[in-house]
């Protein structure tokens, strides 16, 4: 038995004419008439009678219709999800993720969220050191973060921006009531990192910033963004961090944009070349359509 003599029969029952199933199939009347007596052959039993000048179904017809509809039905909606999946509107995305202060950055998710509703959206801790070896071994699809110009080849990055970055200081700090903070007054804090793998990577954007170079001599590190905040109000030290993440900043604390000059951040969209998931193909076609 073939699809199109399913179908055929199909249509031939619910309108009970052949010229209007073939009309329906664009197909010839004799050519719809070949599949449905085709399809009684294969059975055995007849499934349509002439009653006078219509057609009708016999009692084994009547059966056998419903039941077909059904299966094409199925078959239907069958081919509808592999579609869907195939051109990843249908599936699952899983997003690394380093704590609250990047919802702002994760907007465009969301609205690929929204554009494809039957998306589902998982997420996982991400963790700084170990982000590429997660994304490799695929414990999430994707992470948006902080990249150098000695991203791993084996990574790409989609949707790059670059954004200014700030110093976060408690208001009783001797610069807080600065609205700015010079590369040289920055190198003699000790910086705070949200980083419970306890790694940092001074960024290189700016290789020859002795200031900058140095930063990775005065740390400490935080198990969260929580603790961050509380170490900033107990006087441990202060935060750099990009633009995005301003909104996030509690009262009692102050961010001081750094400049002599600027010091700016490149951030992206980050997965594996290897990931073949179909809805993370979708999502970064959608990104860089629209970057």
């Amino acid at each position: 038995m073939r699809i199109e003599q399913l179908a055929c029969f199909e249509a031939v029952a619910r309108h009970l004419s052949y010229t209007r199933a073939a009309d329906e199939l664009h197909i010839t009347q004799p050519n719809a008439s070949q599949q449905v007596h085709a399809l009684e052959k294969e059975l055995g039993f007849p499934l349509l009678k002439w009653n006078g000048a219509n057609v009708a179904l016999t009692e084994a017809g009547k059966a056998y219709y419903s039941e077909a509809a059904k299966v094409l039905e199925t078959l239907v909606q069958a081919q509808v999800r592999g579609r869907e999946i195939d051109e990843g509107s249908f599936g699952t995305l899983t997003v690394g993720v380093f704590g609250s202060s990047q919802s702002e950055d994760l907007l465009p998710l969301m609205a690929f969220k929204k554009r494809h509703p039957q998306v589902r959206l998982f997420f996982q801790r991400a963790s700084s050191d170990l982000s590429t070896r997660q994304m490799l071994e695929g414990k999430y699809d994707l992470c948006f973060m902080r990249i150098d110009p000695y991203l791993d080849d084996r990574l790409e990055a989609h949707g790059k921006r670059t954004d200014r970055c700030y110093l976060i200081v408690h208001s009783t700090d001797p610069h807080a009531s600065q609205g700015s903070i010079t590369r040289a007054e920055l190198a003699s804090y000790r910086l705070i990192f949200a980083s419970p793998d306890r790694s940092f990577t001074v960024p290189s954007a700016q290789p020859h910033d002795a200031a900058m170079s140095e930063l990775s001599e005065n740390i400490i590190f935080a198990e969260d963004q929580d603790m961050a905040w509380f170490l900033m109000r107990m006087g441990f030290g202060a935060q750099v961090v990009p633009k995005s993440v301003l909104h996030f900043v509690q009262s009692d604390l102050r961010a001081l944009e750094i400049v002599e000059p600027p010091y700016e951040a490149t951030l992206a969209w980050v997965c594996s070349k290897e990931n073949g998931n179909p809805t993370l193909g979708l999502f970064l076609a959608e990104l860089d359509k629209r970057s």
